[in-house]
Order: C-alpha cells, then structure tokens, then sequence
C-alpha cells in the first residue's frame, strides 16, 4: 500500500512541477501557485490512500500548523523530514490519542514529503531563505484547504476512485 501511495504521490507532484518548470525562469508568484497545487494533491492522495478520520484530518491540520511555525528551522542542507519529523512525532505521541496516531504519522510524513520533493525537483528554490519559508506556507496553505474536503468532495471521490483502481492492478 505504501508503494501505491508513494507513486500516486510522486506522479501528482512531478507532473504539476513539470508544468510549471518548463520555463527557465519562475517567478515567485508561480513558486507559490506550484507550491500550493502540490500541497492540495499531496493531501488529497493521502486521504485516497489511507482514509483518515474526520478526527485525523483535525490533527494534521494541527500538524500542517507545527510544520508552517518550524519550517525556518530547516537548514538549507536538511530535509523537511529530517529536521521536523521528529517534531511531529514528538507532538502526536504526547497529544494525540493511540488511536489516532499511525495515520496522523502518515500524513505528516505526506506533508514533509511532499515539500522536500517540491525543493529536490526545484533546488534553486532553496537559495532564498525568505522566499522558501514562502513557499513553504504556500505549500502548507494548500495542504490546509484539501484537509477542509468532505468525503463527499469530487476531488475526494476521484482520487478515492483512482486509489482503489491502482489498488486492484497491484493485488
């Protein structure tokens, strides 16, 4: 199930970087449209994939929020998941009810993952301090809004629909 969700990820991401990428010059103004898309789809194919409760959405708004307030702490030469993983661990073992907790994990990780593979297909990106703390609320920004989806939510149902069928194909 993680190799499905992994590559469901990893396509949403590259081809909305691809998009944007394909000029040689990007404002920061289109960092941040990219950044935010990739926030979106990061979320959304974590909700397809592991189906989190209305109570772990919650969380990892809270999550989302941790990571938006650190985010300055990561060192051009560090990852995301490096330096602020270990911070939402620590938040979700000592805030969070067991219940709740491996699938918060997970879209934590979701979260970190995808804005290290934002900067890994975009490094210029990082040169910037101000500008990647921008991005990284951008980032974040869009993260937070596919958290608000209902399950009901069209986006929600076809990447749902495109989960299962990937699903099957790998049974």
């Amino acid at each position: 199930m993680k190799k499905i969700f992994l590559s469901f990820l990893a396509i949403l991401i590259i081809v909305t970087i691809g998009l944007m990428s394909s000029s040689c010059s990007v404002s920061l103004d289109q960092m941040k449209i990219v950044a935010e898309q990739t926030g979106k789809y990061s979320v959304v194919a974590w909700i397809a994939v592991d189906g989190p409760s209305d109570q772990t959405k919650i969380i990892v708004k809270d999550v989302v929020v941790l990571v938006q307030s650190n985010a300055a702490q990561v060192a051009q030469d560090k990852s995301y998941t490096e330096v602020l993983y270990p911070i939402i661990q620590n938040y979700i073992d000592t805030k969070v009810e067991p219940q709740y907790r491996d699938v918060a994990k997970a879209g934590g990780l979701t979260i970190l993952t995808g804005i290290d593979v934002l900067f890994a297909q975009n490094p210029k990106w990082k040169a910037n301090q101000k500008d990647v703390l921008t991005i990284v609320d951008s980032f974040c920004s869009g993260a937070l809004s596919s958290l608000s989806l209902s399950n009901d939510d069209p986006i929600i149902k076809a990447a749902v629909h495109s989960a299962h069928l990937r699903a099957s194909i790998h049974r």
